[in-house]
């Protein structure tokens, strides 16, 4: 408040109100209250002035809500992570955009847009806590809820959801109507064996039909549980090969006891062949002395069988049982004489 004198006029300037009061003169100005010519007492006794006072803001009172213009709400969220009831700023996109304007939301804790602002695309529409945005990561976080396995075809009329139920349930009776079930095979194409040297210790990487183990886990077997090892290597020589081409089934690394290795004769002459066959192994009975049964043939040059076939082993069902099979030359190839894996394959047969 500024307060000047000019002759018999006392100028009274608060703000950008200004009141101009006519005395006869000024006769005193203290700290308990002042004479103004004819006018004494103090400022409140001056109604007319008082009233022009309580028109004002207090300045204790002023706040202004408005924070300022962002260029996106990211920035509007960074400059102010939070706020007061009653604050807004202003969001532009751009050119082409229309300004947007957010309101702080107390109850949520979070910036909202308010009004209504022409939005060309939603790209510039904030996301809300109901209606989301069906992004990929969403697509694939949506759970089967209702999911029922029906052996039916798929037709272009069905949900994703009934889709989904009919494979399964296709898959469901594939499994439960073939004779067996695939459980491990070789991963390499045409990777070569050509190896020869004892069966004991075995060694995967030089004489593995497979190139990893497969596991039965403990305690999962039953008795009558079957398993066949299918198998056929191309064999390849490119000058004549004495000895045999031997296979073998390994188990928990080493090979089944009391049993003697399946062996393919190979001829002296030159010649290329393929060796196919399998073995097959079943649980009998389970325990730390479950007993199992091997036999199986392979299948050489001209047609002829080769057997292979074992007594009775016992082996522990309650701890993991390693499978995988050996493959190996009983003599040392001649020359660029080799074999090659087709395939192997291990199968859990159907009851």
């Amino acid at each position: 408040m500024n307060v000047s004198v000019s002759k018999n006029v006392l100028n009274v300037t608060i703000g950008e109100t200004s009141l101009k009061l006519l005395t006869s003169a000024v006769v005193n100005v203290g700290n308990g209250g002042a004479q103004w010519g004819d006018i004494t007492g103090t400022l409140s006794d001056q109604t007319d002035l008082q009233d022009a006072l309580d028109l004002k803001l207090d300045a204790a009172d002023y706040n202004d809500r408005f924070l300022g213009l962002y260029a996106s709400l990211f920035d509007l969220q960074a400059a102010h992570p939070t706020a007061s009831a009653g604050d807004y700023a202003q969001v532009d996109l751009g050119i082409g955009t229309d300004v947007i304007v957010y309101a702080w939301d107390v109850n949520d804790a979070k910036w909202a847009a308010v009004g209504s602002s022409a939005i060309a695309n939603t790209d510039a529409l904030p996301e809300g806590s109901n209606n989301l945005y069906h992004t990929s990561q969403r697509v694939r976080d949506v759970t089967l809820t209702g999911f029922t396995a029906s052996n039916a075809q798929i037709t272009a009329t069905d949900s994703v959801l009934q889709a989904a139920g009919k494979a399964q349930g296709q898959i469901d009776a594939f499994a439960i109507n073939s004779e067996k079930t695939l459980l491990h095979r070789t991963l390499t194409k045409f990777y070569e064996r050509k190896n020869s040297g004892n069966l004991s210790p075995f060694d995967i990487n030089l004489r593995g039909l497979f190139e990893t183990n497969y596991i039965i886990p403990a305690n999962t077997l039953a008795a009558g549980d079957s398993f066949r090892i299918e198998f056929e290597v191309f064999f390849y020589s490119a000058t004549s090969q004495t000895g045999n081409y031997g296979f073998a089934p390994i188990i928990n690394g080493a090979v089944v006891p009391i049993s003697s290795e399946g062996a393919v004769s190979l001829g002296v002459l030159a010649t290329h062949q393929n060796i196919r066959g399998h073995i097959d192994f079943t649980c009998f009975s389970t325990g730390t002395s479950g007993v199992f049964g091997f036999d199986g043939y392979a299948q050489g040059r001209n047609g002829t069988i080769y057997p292979y076939s074992q007594i009775n082993a016992t082996y522990n069902t309650t701890a993991d049982i390693i499978v995988n099979m050996s493959v190996r030359f009983s003599s040392a190839p001649n020359g660029a004489n080799t074999a090659r894996v087709v395939f192997g394959r291990l199968y859990k047969i159907s009851n």
